[in-house]
């Protein structure tokens, strides 16, 4: 493998992570304009979202789903 190669794969999974986290930011942000109320428990699940995708290990798809379904039976133990 050439110093090209692995820019190109550095280059892939930066902007993989870059459109997740957009995603992610966004999600957020939509789900603290419906409920204000849960801005801090939002705020903190996309923080754990952020560390989880920091480490290599982990798969950033598999944290966005994660942060989803957590802010999602946020809200439904809130409606219940």
């Amino acid at each position: 493998m050439q110093m090209n190669d692995i820019q190109v794969i550095i280059n892939l999974k930066n902007t993989d992570t870059m459109e997740s986290t957009t995603e992610a930011r966004q999600y957020c942000r939509e789900h603290i304009i419906q409920y204000p109320e849960h801005k801090d428990e939002i705020v903190g699940l996309y923080d754990l979202f952020m560390c989880e995708i920091e480490d290599d290990n982990n798969s950033i798809q598999n944290e966005y789903e994660l942060l989803v379904s957590s802010v999602e039976e946020l809200i439904e133990q809130d409606n219940e």
